[in-house]
């Protein structure tokens, strides 16, 4: 799958201008950031590669390349989470703090029980603010209240919609 967004245009590019003070070839640091993605828990397995003069992600997990039109939507962004991780995590020895819009996004209800679950996984371990559509934040409003709290991560839900 390629994957053309502003960030991961500015990542890539700082990747291949070197991004860190070591003097390592790209090359090698591709190598540790597809090192750093093989511990990561997804059911896909994505992948940075070198073809010609651009760098490719694409998952890897039956060697066939997986077209990120044809993943479903949960997965794209399991994947993107994943690998901006990785790459963020590598150009600056820090993990990312995700800004995700997803106010416009329709999903079917299985589709929201995925997302929702998604984000608390990388929220125990990440930190993510999601600004969701209505029928989102009512799910995940009926599912926070359904869950036992857990101390390690917070998740904090904000109606903008509601007056002071």
């Amino acid at each position: 799958m390629e994957i053309r967004t502003a960030l991961f245009d500015f990542l890539i590019k700082r990747l291949e201008n070197g991004g860190d003070a070591e003097a390592v070839s790209l090359k090698h640091r591709l190598h540790r950031i597809n090192i750093s993605l093989q511990t990561i828990d997804c059911e896909l397995a994505p992948h940075f590669r070198e073809e010609g003069n651009s760098i490719i992600l694409d998952d890897a997990r039956n060697g066939v390349p997986l077209p990120f039109t044809e993943m479903l939507p949960v997965s794209r962004v399991q994947v993107l989470l994943s690998a901006l991780s990785a790459l963020h995590n590598t150009l600056y020895d820090l993990d990312p703090i995700f800004l995700i819009d997803i106010s416009e996004i329709k999903l079917e209800m299985p589709e929201m029980a995925d997302l929702f679950d998604l984000f608390l996984r990388h929220s125990s371990q990440k930190q993510l603010l999601v600004i969701p559509n209505d029928a989102f934040l009512a799910f995940c409003s009926d599912a926070l209240s359904e869950k036992i709290e857990d101390e390690h991560h917070l998740v904090t839900l904000i109606d903008l919609t509601e007056e002071a």
